[in-house]
């Protein structure tokens, strides 16, 4: 396996820290094209497509015939009140991701 390549992912997830702490409240929010996404909409996906991309590696890593479950974000709830659900935790995930990442790194 190839350790430069674990360690960059390793690393991404204090890099998405670095970058959104520095973001005031009012560039989190804003929507710069009407029907796109917010940076911390973008945050927020991203963070839940980290968890399920994590599943998915223990699942390779553990299993020899892994079952690797496909999603659909908006089949029971949509983005929007997924977000809104979770806007007020963003700095708790970013920890989250970034501590998942050091963990999966040792």
């Amino acid at each position: 396996m190839n350790r430069d390549l674990i360690e960059t992912y390793a690393s991404g997830g204090q890099q998405l820290v670095d970058a959104y702490t520095r973001l005031s409240r009012d560039k989190l929010l804003a929507v710069p094209v009407p029907g796109t996404w917010s940076l911390q909409q973008i945050a927020i996906h991203m963070m839940d497509s980290d968890l399920i991309a994590s599943d998915r590696m223990k699942r390779i890593a553990s299993m020899d015939k892994p079952l690797l479950c496909g999603y659909d974000e908006t089949n029971k709830v949509t983005l929007a009140e997924m977000v809104e659900k979770y806007i007020h935790h963003l700095d708790g995930h970013l920890v989250h991701v970034a501590r998942k990442r050091e963990i999966l790194n040792a």
